[in-house]
């Protein structure tokens, strides 16, 4: 079945007010991040760190307050720093194995407490969506705007390194009969971003 019309007929038979979209909707995404895939969606806004898409908020509500899941399972947070919170960093989830998206705007009886403003969930790929098989790869080359250098130059470490990498992704479709199939996904990419640190140093007068 074709992905779109999957998330045209999901949306249309909803219970509720929401947004579904076919992960093959918008091309390639960098990094395989399924929040840079989330910012195109209608009220949603994706707050950046370290130039990563990773927090999701919907029509202003903190990320804190956006529940995600995957197939229906929440996705626990991964706060870095020891920080105690209920915000999921996104770009922990690779968008290659998923076939659509769901963003939901109004409360059901089964939405979480946290759910303010909203929820997402994540739906992975299915090989029973399907009735032949399927494999695509996207094969690229990843640089930011202010390091395009092929060759290795100073930084991060010790050692020069590259700032523009390659990187790939694929994902499998095998549909084998009504009761059985599988899908294989992978990928790798490595990006460097480079963050600008101060550390404050007070030194006290010391009285003699």
């Amino acid at each position: 079945m074709d992905a779109a019309a999957l998330a045209i007929n999901e949306q249309r038979f909803a219970s509720s007010i929401k947004n579904v979209v076919s992960t093959e909707e918008y091309g390639n995404v960098a990094e395989g991040n399924a929040a840079e895939f989330i910012k195109f969606m209608p009220g949603v806004t994706i707050d950046y760190t370290g130039g990563n898409a990773r927090d999701i908020s919907i029509n202003g509500v903190p990320s804190a307050f956006v529940p995600v899941s995957v197939d229906g399972f929440s996705v626990a947070t991964a706060a870095t720093g020891g920080a105690t919170s209920r915000a999921v960093q996104s770009d922990m989830i690779s968008i290659n194995n998923l076939s659509r998206i769901e963003v939901n705007y109004s409360p059901t009886p089964d939405s979480q407490g946290s759910a303010l403003a909203g929820s997402v969930n994540m739906v992975p790929r299915s090989a029973f969506e399907r009735s032949r098989p399927k494999f695509d790869y996207t094969v690229y080359y990843e640089m930011r705007d202010n390091a395009r250098d092929f060759h290795p130059t100073p930084g991060p470490g010790k050692d020069p390194e590259a700032k523009a990498n390659p990187g790939f992704d694929f994902v499998y479709i095998l549909p084998v009969n009504r009761r059985f199939g599988l899908t294989l996904s992978g990928g790798y990419s490595k990006t460097y971003s480079d963050q600008e640190q101060i550390d404050t140093t007070w030194r006290g007068v010391r009285s003699a």
